[in-house]
């Protein structure tokens, strides 16, 4: 069972990791990006089952708010 569950962490910091790739991708362009919409869309986009999966992941792996990650690369 303890294989299992790091095989599960690994796909949920892959997924983590594709949402900020995603999310670098977009503020690349900078041209009116919609925050919110883009950021209510992330987690389906990411692969997980629910936004509130996917923020309480991001913030583990990554220790920040998706939100908060988000404001900072905009900069």
């Amino acid at each position: 069972m303890e294989k299992n569950y790091k095989i599960s962490d690994q796909v949920v910091k892959s997924k983590v990791n594709y949402a900020i790739t995603l999310m670098r991708s977009v503020c690349g362009q900078k041209n009116s990006i919609d925050r919110n919409l883009y950021l209510n869309n992330l987690w389906k986009l990411s692969g997980f089952k629910s936004n509130s999966a996917f923020n309480k992941h991001f913030e583990k792996t990554i220790g920040i708010s998706v939100s908060a990650y988000f404001d900072e690369i905009l900069k």
